[in-house]
Formats: structure tokens, C-alpha cells, sequence
């Protein structure tokens, strides 16, 4: 993988990966079949707790505090656990009063997505500006294409974006293994516990003639939080599929490819949503989060209300 500032277009690491990953995979094996059902049927037991609380409010699960579901369902996604398990005055503050503000690294990770996708079904990226306007025109993003002028105003910007698109190269050779983008996962337990994703980039899988293989994609270092993120995908995938994927890895232009380990994984992913639920459940109980302050003080739109808020 080059350097971030290479602009000679990286190499198709992505596809020389998945190529490794399958080479090793028996056709028409299923593997996991007993790592997948231990971790439905600890998700299962987390359901019927959460019934029995739920029960215990009359039937309903939400409330004024409760904004993670609907009626009688608490709903779950990679970003609310990790919120839930950080502080719980975090997890009201996102849930309630999202960030409206789209900074730089943030909008990065938006054209990263944009430019993979167009080297995945279109070929490689001319002019990353200008694609980037047309596909923002073509799908009605006013605010996107808004935030692309002003921050390109700044050349140094759209040099960044040029080398972006570079990277995206990555990703070629991809399209025999049927990539979908985007793709929406999820699972339920019991009318109570309802669990979701949208992993970045899925090859292969039920419908197709290939093994599932999963690919997070992001524009900066990789961190912890992004590996928790791809093991909540892969155990969606797997209690859709009833079988492990392939292979999971993600890619970023910093970090290159990480391949994970997925066996083992899935009750680790699971743990981690039923504390997340668990903490779900404290907010209802008590009528109020649990603070836990800390860096992420920083970031949090409750802070400037929170008695604990470290913001220093």
C-alpha cells in the first residue's frame, strides 16, 4: 500500500486479499454453524430479560428518556451500543440531539465511500471534485454538493479528495464476487430486541454463487471502535446466513487492509450488545443515564447541561 499522499493509485489489494481468503474456503461448506446458534441463543436469553423488564413497565419499553426504539422494542445498531457503553448521557445527547455540524473528516469519509463505490462499478475516479458533484447532483444530496464547494474552496481540499479517489483503486477487480454496497443488516429476538448494521461493501453471500466476505471501509487510522463495528457485522451477516462469512476485514487508506479473525468473534459481538442493552435498560429504570465522563465529554451535545462534563 503507498503512502497517503501517493496519488499513482493503489494496488488492488482488496481483490489479491479475497482471491487468499476463498482459495481456502470449500465450495459449499458451512462453517460456524455452533459458534452461530451459542450466540443466538445468548442474544435469545438477553431478548427474554428485556421481555421481562419490559413487562414489568406494563408492556411498554420506551419512554420520554428511551429514544433507542419503538413500542415494546429496543433497538439496537453498532453506533448506540458504543455510545451506550462510553455514557449514557452520550447516548441520550446523540440519539436526541444528533450533531448537525459535518466537519472535514467526516465529509472525507463520505467521498471515500462515493469514490470506492465508483471504481467498484463505473472504473477508476478522473477527477475526484467533479465526480463527486455529478454523483451529488444525480442523487439529489443538495447539502453534500454544498459542503463539497465550500470545502474545496480550499485547494489543499481537493487535493486530499484526488488522493482518496487514488486509493479507492484498492477496490478493483472486485466485481466477480457480486459487491453490494450499503448493505443493510439485521436481526430480532422475541418482539423485543431488534439489532441492525449497514455494512459498507458485502461480496458474494445468499443469492449468489460465492461465500459472504465483509469490507469496512474508512478514510483515517483504525481504531478499536471500528473493529467492534465489523465483528456487530459480521455476527448480523451470520445469524442472517446461519453460517460465518469467508472472511471480514476492513481497509483504510492510512491502515491499508486488516483482515479479522471471524471465528471467535461472534460472542464477543454479542456480549457487547447485551451490555449495551443493559445499559438501555438502567437509563428506563433509573429515569436517567448513568454518567461516565470522560474524552468523549468533548464531543457530546449534552455537555454543556451535564454536571459531570469534562471538557477541558
Amino acid at each position: 500500500m503507498g503512502e497517503p499522499g501517493c496519488t499513482s493509485g493503489a494496488p488492488p489489494v482488496v481483490a489479491e486479499w479475497v482471491e487468499q481468503v476463498l482459495a481456502g474456503h470449500v465450495a459449499g461448506t458451512r462453517g460456524g454453524e455452533a459458534e452461530v446458534t451459542a450466540a443466538r441463543e445468548h442474544l435469545g436469553s438477553v431478548a427474554e430479560d428485556l421481555g421481562s423488564f419490559t413487562r414489568s413497565r406494563g408492556g411498554v419499553l420506551t419512554g420520554p428518556l428511551d429514544p433507542f426504539g419503538g413500542p415494546g422494542a429496543l433497538v439496537l445498531g453498532d453506533a448506540s451500543v458504543g455510545r451506550l457503553l462510553t455514557c449514557g448521557g452520550l447516548a441520550l445527547g446523540e440519539a436526541v440531539d444528533p450533531p448537525g455540524e459535518v466537519t472535514w473528516p467526516m465529509f472525507r469519509g463520505r467521498a471515500l465511500d462515493v469514490f470506492v463505490s465508483l471504481v467498484l462499478f463505473s472504473g477508476p475516479v478522473a477527477d475526484a471534485v467533479r465526480e463527486l458533484e455529478v454523483v451529488f447532483e444525480a442523487t439529489g444530496a443538495a447539502g453534500d454538493l454544498e459542503l463539497l464547494r465550500g470545502f474545496t474552496a480550499d485547494p489543499s481540499k481537493s487535493g486530499e479528495l484526488a488522493e482518496l479517489a487514488a486509493h479507492a483503486l484498492a477496490f478493483r477487480g472486485l466485481q466477480r464476487w457480486e459487491p453490494r454496497v450499503e448493505v443493510g443488516l439485521g436481526a430480532r429476538f422475541a418482539g423485543v430486541l431488534e439489532l441492525r448494521g449497514r455494512a459498507d461493501l458485502v461480496l458474494g453471500g445468499p443469492g449468489t454463487q460465492h461465500p459472504c466476505v465483509l469490507v469496512e471501509v474508512k478514510s483515517g487510522e483504525l481504531r478499536d471502535a471500528h473493529r467492534a463495528q465489523l465483528r456487530h457485522y459480521v455476527l448480523l451477516a451470520s445469524l442472517r446466513n446461519g453460517t460465518l462469512p469467508a472472511g471480514a476485514a476492513l481497509w483504510s487508506p492510512v491502515g491499508g487492509l486488516e483482515p479479522m479473525h471471524v471465528s471467535g468473534s461472534l460472542l464477543a459481538a454479542a456480549e457487547r450488545i447485551a451490555a449495551g442493552a443493559s445499559h438501555a435498560a438502567d437509563i428506563l429504570d433509573r429515569g436517567g443515564p448513568v454518567l461516565r465522563p470522560g474524552p468523549h465529554c468533548r464531543f457530546c451535545s449534552s455537555s454543556p447541561l451535564c454536571p459531570e462534563a469534562r471538557v477541558g
